[in-house]
């Protein structure tokens, strides 16, 4: 028996890209030095790379449709 992936589990580097990014522009406007930004932007990439596999190992590496009726037989 297999547990179902919750539904925002597929979306998951692309949303903690989002909050990410609307972090690191935040912490912009107060940083002193432009080299945290940049430090920032690469641990964000990193993440949301650490966040893909995680994904990936979760799902068997199937292809998987988030925001779908699950008992439509549409697409």
């Amino acid at each position: 028996m297999s547990a179902e992936l919750p539904i925002m589990m597929p979306a998951l580097a692309e949303i903690f890209l989002l909050v990410a990014a609307c972090a690191i522009l935040v912490i912009d406007i107060y940083a002193k030095r432009g080299e945290l930004t940049y430090v920032l932007s690469l641990l964000a990439l990193l993440g949301a790379a650490i966040c893909t596999v995680t994904v990936t190992n979760e799902t068997g590496a199937q292809a998987v449709i988030a925001f779908r009726d699950r008992k439509s037989t549409r697409l």
